[in-house]
């Protein structure tokens, strides 16, 4: 049979929880999820068939979308400018010059790449799997008009420079021998 203990405990649980639910003066389905200046705490898993998008109100890169660890710490954030952070300056992608740093936020002059270090050497390292060659072109509007490449060590470990698409122009062999116009 029905236990009325039971009934009235689960009905005085629900009327509980039912006096947290409050009227929306403002109805708002379809539309935006307003936290009023309040915090969404926990996991949140969002699933949607369509965009999810996160607002913000300015568009002067003062407000932004930030991703933090459990000790609260920031670890990324996209600038309601639409920059792009990945720590506070470990990776940037500047979303109004379309500028990229690796090591600084502030990518200066002409460079559309920077890399930096706050203390000792600052790198940047092509590395091809075996076999391959590392490669960095130069060009203008999409064509290559010089490359250097490193050739894999099963054909010598050497250096080239290189008119792309003509030939070799300056090559460097491991153990020091130079060829200018030839690659042996």
């Amino acid at each position: 049979g029905d236990d009325p203990n039971f009934s009235t405990t689960v009905t005085n649980a629900i009327a509980a929880k039912l006096s947290d639910i409050v009227e929306d003066t403002t109805p708002q389905l379809g539309g935006s999820l307003d936290v009023n200046g309040n915090e969404i705490t926990g996991a949140i898993d969002l699933h949607s068939t369509g965009s999810i998008i996160a607002e913000l109100g300015d568009a002067a890169g003062v407000q932004k979308f930030s991703v933090r660890d459990s000790a609260g710490a920031e670890v990324a954030s996209i600038n309601s400018d639409g920059t792009f952070l990945i720590g506070s300056s470990t990776f940037t992608v500047n979303a109004t010059t379309g500028k990229v740093g690796i090591g600084t936020a502030s990518i200066y002059g002409t460079a559309n790449f920077e890399v930096t270090s706050s203390s000792g050497n600052a790198a940047a390292m092509i590395d091809a799997p075996s076999g391959g060659y590392a490669i960095q072109y130069f060009g203008e509007n999409g064509i290559s008009s010089w490359h250097y490449e490193s050739l894999p060590s099963s054909i010598g470990k050497h250096f080239h420079f290189v008119e792309s698409g003509v030939a070799a122009r300056l090559a460097l062999q491991a153990g020091g021998n130079v060829g200018i116009g030839t690659t042996s």
